[in-house]
């Protein structure tokens, strides 16, 4: 398969035009959405207490990395450490 300069321009056109896409604020904001998330009912009712307590806790560490020198990346999710803590600390009583 040879490439002409008219099989190059549409390329370049096909990839410059989903890169813009992509970065629009139209399909950034289809992915940024809040999903309310329904009451857990496992019919274990300290588990079905422990769950919502266990994600306020994750959010309070991601929170508290915000001011750190971390990667960005763990300034929007928690770390295994954060994880394991919050599970001990909440679920695993």
């Amino acid at each position: 398969m040879k490439l002409t300069k008219v099989g190059i321009m549409y390329m370049i056109t096909i990839v410059t035009s989903f890169g813009l896409l992509a970065s629009s604020t139209i399909v950034n904001s289809a992915y940024s959405a809040a999903v309310k998330v329904p009451s857990p009912n496992t019919g274990n009712k300290k588990l079905d207490s422990s769950i919502p307590k266990f994600f306020s806790c994750i959010n309070s560490a991601v929170k508290s990395n915000q001011h750190k020198n971390v990667a960005a990346y763990f300034k929007h999710e928690p770390t295994r450490n954060e994880m394991i803590a919050c599970y001990k600390k909440t679920i695993n009583m």
